[in-house]
């Protein structure tokens, strides 16, 4: 709805006798065919948001979209140049964003690589094995009743060769549990 109200001030422009302010925001009385006007606040900032956030995947926050309608104002930007103009922004953002993030990852592996270098009879932390002691770990059982993880308690809950008469069926029900998540 906003991007056809958009299109359709695009097709508005002021007429060619039509008073133009300047810069100072006096109006002179003389006729100027090249002013053109602003698409209405609402519709600059629905423009800005889709640009930026849809089409170029960055995050902008309420006073960026206002530092980035007092830009546009003063420059008298016509409504059907709008969008190229927020493209070119969005690239130059994005290529600047970029730019920070790869220098932000660049000092963080030269860092690391330092802090490899400083002892070398030490192996580097990736290399470490590390044992996980999974039969310390509580087996966790899906209660559907109260809609939470909680561990088995009893003699059922002890591992051993030949299973408990309730192992049988904790497990068809668990399976069934399993299958009715799947399914719905």
């Amino acid at each position: 709805r906003a991007e056809d109200e958009l299109i359709r001030f695009r097709a508005r422009l002021l007429p060619a006798g039509s008073l133009s302010p300047d810069p100072d925001g006096v109006c002179d009385g003389a006729p100027d065919d090249t002013t053109l006007t602003m698409p209405p606040t609402d519709l600059t900032r629905v423009v800005i948001h889709r640009i930026f956030s849809k089409e170029h995947s960055l995050i902008l926050r309420g006073d960026g979209l206002r530092w980035i309608q007092d830009m546009l104002s003063p420059y008298r930007v016509a409504p059907v140049d709008l969008e190229d103009t927020l493209n070119v922004w969005a690239n130059e953002c994005e290529s600047y964003v970029a730019s920070r993030v790869y220098e932000k990852i660049s000092t963080m592996t030269a860092t690391e690589s330092h802090e490899v270098n400083e002892d070398p009879d030490q192996p580097p932390e990736s290399n470490h094995i590390l044992e996980l002691q999974t039969l310390k770990i509580p087996r966790l059982r899906w209660s559907e009743e109260r809609k939470v993880f909680e561990e088995p308690t009893g003699e059922s809950s002890k591992p051993s060769v030949l299973g408990q008469p309730l192992s049988k069926i904790s497990y068809l029900r668990d399976r069934y549990y399993t299958i009715r998540q799947v399914i719905f």
